[in-house]
């Protein structure tokens, strides 16, 4: 499950919003509230605004809290079902744009996909999403008609024109993809090498994806897996272990393997100093211990992260202040 701050960069990531308060706009979030759900990292908060958010572009909110597990775009959710005859989104799109002519003239003429049914006519969720913020309007109020109808302020977004529902996005498609790809690849050498080191490592790997997902030494772990196919044959161990950071390789693990393994004795530098402490080594790994020192590891990775965030939130206040007294 991610983060708040996660989960934010995750929409980001979708709808190309530059600023909080863009997506406080999309969100429907008072300003500044944005930021005192990252501070406290209330997920259950953002959740509330989250899923109104998905319900209406046909979005998957787990995808969002999960980072990336899934389809971002619901298939069955992709269309809004609007009346053939009498349907008041078409009549707001006509009134918006003073058109009297037929719909399909308008639809095509906006660039808007549409299909037509027996009784309802389909509409792109993801094009009507487009087309209310070009034109500074909610989405909600275009659907439902209910609400504020004008956005409080002009959205800058990035890459706006770009038609998620196909997921031709490249910023969605390298998060989502590559996320996926990672998790994939660990949980297949974690199943097919259990009861061995590499089991350790895959395990820790998928702990190190919580803090970050497309990490540089995953990039090559793939192409070597990808590319002889590791999905159907059996690669050595020893050659996974090589690409895997030393530093997943903890202490116990290493005092572990040189009292155990023969032919790598450990080398003792000080014969009294062993013996006076050789009655404290484990003769086996705690498995518990191991994992209870990664999540300390982890969780204080996290909490240098945390704090970097909110240093470079704060940064930006400061820009964004600075940059409203020059205009």
């Amino acid at each position: 499950m991610q983060s708040v701050a996660q989960i934010i960069d995750s929409i980001r990531d979708v709808t190309g919003a530059k600023y909080n308060s863009d997506i406080e706009e999309l969100l429907n979030i008072k300003p500044g509230g944005l930021a005192n759900l990252k501070k406290k990292d209330n997920r259950k908060g953002l959740f509330r605004y989250l899923s109104t958010f998905c319900t209406l572009r046909g979005y998957d909110a787990g995808w969002f809290m999960t980072g990336g597990e899934g389809q971002l775009v619901v298939e069955s959710q992709k269309w809004f079902l609007d009346p053939l005859r009498g349907g008041l989104v078409q009549d707001r799109l006509m009134k918006l744009e003073m058109w009297e002519e037929d719909f399909d003239y308008l639809a095509a003429n906006l660039d808007m996909e549409i299909e037509k049914g027996e009784e309802y006519l389909k509409i792109s969720r993801s094009d009507l999403d487009s087309y209310s913020n070009k034109k500074g309007i909610r989405l909600d109020w275009l659907l439902t008609g209910e609400g504020e109808k004008n956005l409080k302020r002009k959205l800058k977004l990035e890459n706006s024109n770009l038609n998620l529902s196909t997921g031709t996005s490249p910023r969605w498609r390298t998060t989502s993809e590559e996320a996926n790809r990672n998790r994939r690849i660990l949980l297949a050498i974690k199943n097919n090498y259990k009861g061995s080191d590499l089991e350790d490592l895959a395990e820790r790997g998928l702990l190190s994806l919580q803090v970050n997902k497309k990490p540089q030494w995953m990039n090559i772990l793939a192409d070597f897996w990808l590319e002889v196919g590791g999905d159907s044959v059996i690669i050595d161990a020893k050659v996974l272990e090589v690409l895997f950071p030393k530093n997943f390789k903890s202490p116990v693990t290493a005092v572990w393997q040189t009292s155990h393994d023969p032919d790598k004795p450990a080398p003792i530098k000080d014969t009294k100093a062993h013996n006076r402490h050789i009655s404290h080594m484990p003769d086996a790994v705690d498995e518990d211990s191991v994992k209870d020192e990664l999540f300390a590891s982890m969780k204080r990775e996290l909490e240098l992260l945390r704090k970097d965030n909110k240093r470079l939130e704060s940064e930006l206040e400061e820009f964004k202040e600075i940059g409203e007294k020059d205009l």
